[in-house]
Parts: C-alpha cells; sequence; structure tokens
C-alpha cells in the first residue's frame, strides 16, 4: 500500500449545493438525486472524481445527454446522473 498524499484526505459524502450553493473540494463535485437534470439549488453530495475506472459495461445517461459505459466514468467526467442505461436518441 502506499501513501497516496500528505495532510487530510477528501472527506466525501460531505453536503454540497442547495440554496446556499456550498461547493466541493477541487477534486469533486456535487452529485445530485437521479434524474434531477436542470434544477437549480438543488442539493446533493459531494463525490470525489475518479482517476481510473473499471472496464465494466452497465450504461448509464448523463443529464448532459451523453451515454457513459458505467457510472465511474460519468463520475469521471463530473456529470449528473438521468437514469440508468442508455440515453434516448432524439427524434428525426
Amino acid at each position: 500500500m502506499q501513501k497516496a498524499s500528505s495532510g487530510a484526505c477528501d472527506a466525501g459524502g460531505q453536503p454540497c449545493g442547495g440554496i446556499i450553493g456550498t461547493t466541493c473540494s477541487p477534486n469533486q463535485f456535487c452529485d445530485v438525486l437521479e434524474g434531477a437534470c436542470g434544477g437549480a439549488d438543488l442539493p446533493g453530495t459531494c463525490v470525489t472524481v475518479p482517476d481510473i475506472c473499471p472496464t465494466i459495461f452497465a450504461p448509464v445517461c448523463g443529464c448532459d445527454g451523453n451515454t457513459y459505459p458505467n457510472d465511474c466514468e460519468r463520475q469521471r467526467n463530473s456529470v449528473q446522473k438521468a437514469h440508468d442505461g442508455h440515453c434516448e436518441e432524439p427524434p428525426n
């Protein structure tokens, strides 16, 4: 096992967002409830952005309209989760 860094570890799981707009540490993002895309002032939880993700295929749809191979990749891109599964194609 190796030491990641000196000092305190990122807490993770801390509340964020909401009306007062509490922010997360630089290597984290505020993840709100699934499906809460585009809502202003929504409370969430600080989640540490992963450096690497497993190669598991379990697609999730991000609030940005992109399908990610798994939830870890969505978090790695600091995107809110719309729902499990592929994003729907926009109608032609």
